[in-house]
């Protein structure tokens, strides 16, 4: 794999070097503007590349250096980076979601009488819910 990587970044090195010769001494009609046609077309690719692979490059001990070479050879070197971090467990995001948040005081009083109110009518209905049995059943 490593040597696929490093023949890849070869023959892009000369693509480069084509297009930039192209630039100084541009070539016959119509092959210089297909030639620049493919180096614009490589460069949209490699900058994409770069979004892509943001969370690699940020992974590695020199991002800027990491960002050029990719924006230079594109996924022959982006493949050879490092894999990006594992995502945080939605556990973690839980905890946070379960912090309680701080209430009104105002809204705080209301709920508080809602709960007195709850609280009181609560005990009837259990004592209307619970009746005695009279006559022990037999079978």
């Amino acid at each position: 794999m490593k040597v696929l990587m490093g023949l890849g970044k070869l023959l892009t090195v000369a693509f480069w070097a084509v297009v930039a010769g192209n630039w100084l001494q541009p070539v016959a009609q119509p092959f210089a503007d297909l030639l620049n046609f493919a180096g614009g077309f490589v460069l949209l690719l490699h900058i994409l590349e770069l979004r892509w692979f943001s969370a690699r490059i940020k992974n590695t001990a020199a991002p800027f250096s990491a960002r050029l070479q990719v924006l230079l050879f594109g996924v022959f070197h982006a493949l050879t980076l490092p894999p990006a971090p594992a995502p945080v467990p939605a556990a973690a995001t839980a905890v946070e979601a379960a912090t309680p948040v701080p209430v009104e005081p105002e809204a705080q009083a209301v709920a508080d009488t809602a709960d007195s109110q709850h609280a009181e009518a609560e005990p009837q209905q259990l004592a209307l819910s619970i009746e005695p049995e009279l006559e022990p059943k037999h079978a």
